[in-house]
């Protein structure tokens, strides 16, 4: 029983890969939720680009990525149409887990900076009324992010991925969704 535990073992194992440290870039698309824009039924969206650095170990990876998102929103103040621009930079570091060779969990913890403002800027009356309504502020915020991904190609040095990240920004009461594409490149 024992010697058959160890083949089963050593034959998952033969699958993955022993201790790769490894360069990531990845890029997407995603979207801000926040409970303040709610009523008006704003929702940002946009592109996120990073890089990030990590090393896999069996069936775990330990990555920490830095990434940059410009999401906008065209929304309509005081008889006024304008964009509503939410540019942020996040920082994350994440442990993935790999439930088989190509599918894995994700769980991290981010720190996000968000710069919240307008393509024209408003001012006076006007623009008090529409960073309230909006809730626009510049934020520093931290959370935990869970998602998933799946390597579509896994070669010796490189591996080619589709991921889904989930943020919790329970400070401000939002959400973030990122899916992405990228590359991690083994060495």
């Amino acid at each position: 029983m024992i010697k058959a535990l160890l083949l089963l073992s050593l034959f998952i194992c033969s699958f993955a890969r022993a201790d790769s440290p490894y360069l990531n870039l990845f890029g997407g698309y995603g979207a801000h939720n926040q409970e303040s824009m709610e009523d008006s039924s704003t929702r940002p969206t946009g592109l996120a680009y990073g890089v990030g650095i990590g090393r896999r170990l069996l069936f775990y990876e330990f990555e920490l990525n830095i990434s940059k998102g410009k999401y906008t929103s065209e929304i309509e103040h005081d008889g006024q149409s304008n964009t509503l621009i939410n540019d942020q930079l996040q920082v994350a570091l994440a442990l993935n887990f790999y439930l088989i060779t190509k599918l894995y969990l994700r769980l991290g913890y981010s720190l996000t900076s968000l710069e919240q403002t307008t393509e024209t800027p408003v001012t006076g009356a006007s623009g008090e009324g529409l960073a309230k309504e909006y809730g626009l502020k510049d934020e520093k915020v931290d959370g935990v992010m869970l998602g998933g991904g799946y390597s579509l190609i896994s070669a010796p040095k490189m591996s080619i991925y589709l991921q889904y990240e989930y943020f919790m920004l329970s400070s401000i009461k939002a959400t973030q969704h990122l899916m992405s594409a990228g590359m991690r490149w083994y060495f």
